[in-house]
């Protein structure tokens, strides 16, 4: 299942990219991301304007994936290794959210990252896909070692939430280049699993996943050569 990614999340223009590659490739790809926008270990590194869920070069992808049915992976930290009292970044997301509500939106990691402390992720978890029917969680990466799992045993709060909301998260592997630990990340999740019912098991396990991949073919025109300038500073 192919994601166009690869672009800059502050580029006025990255919607083009996007439109090119679904010209080059018709009928091939099937969703966009992982976006990074806060990511500390990267994002700290970035020179000028960081990346953030609500950045108005996002607003035409999120609209053209809403349009082509097309889900988008998003990743967002909830806040900041230096900040951990107030989530300072989860305003970007809940605004992406509420702006575009045709779009479905999976969020990467669950908001977390490394070194990330947030002993309220459940309870925003429950209060953000409550209010929004476009959100999606994806448990892949540190989400799984630092929050989901205590000994080798899933936490029973985070069995209650993903109870309440079957159909809205879902696992993965966040490996790249070398994939010799694919296995052995895909089935730790087994200890998960087994602790749901079978239904959600199932919709966690691989459901939920492809019912938000688009329902037809995905294309779309070339971008025109039209540019966006960069704002006067």
């Amino acid at each position: 299942h192919p994601f166009i990614c690869g672009f800059d999340p502050t580029d006025r223009n990255a919607v083009d990219h996007v439109k090119r590659m679904l010209a080059l490739f018709p009928n091939f790809w099937q969703g966009i991301g992982e976006i990074f926008t806060r990511h500390d270990d990267l994002t700290a590194l970035s020179y000028e304007e960081p990346g953030r869920a609500n950045h108005v070069a996002l607003d035409p992808i999120y609209s053209l994936a809403a349009e082509l049915g097309m889900p988008v992976c998003v990743h967002s930290d909830v806040t900041s290794v230096w900040e951990t009292q107030n989530l300072i970044y989860l305003s970007e997301v809940v605004e992406a959210l509420r702006k575009h509500p045709a779009t479905k939106f999976v969020w990467c990691h669950a908001g977390v990252g490394r070194r990330l402390v947030v002993p309220t992720l459940v309870q925003e978890l429950h209060r953000l896909l409550a209010a929004h029917k476009n959100l999606y969680v994806d448990l892949s990466w540190v989400v799984y070692d630092e929050y989901l799992v205590l000994n080798g045993q899933p936490r029973s709060n985070w069995l209650e939430l993903i109870e309440r909301f079957p159909d809205r998260f879902m696992i993965g592997s966040d490996v790249i280049a070398s994939m010799t630990s694919y296995v052995s990340t895909m089935t730790r999740y087994y200890v998960i699993l087994d602790a749901l019912t079978p239904e959600t098991a199932a919709k966690v396990a691989r459901t939920n996943f492809l019912e938000i991949l688009p329902k037809a073919n995905v294309t779309a025109a070339a971008p025109t050569t039209r540019r966006h300038s960069p704002p006067d500073r």
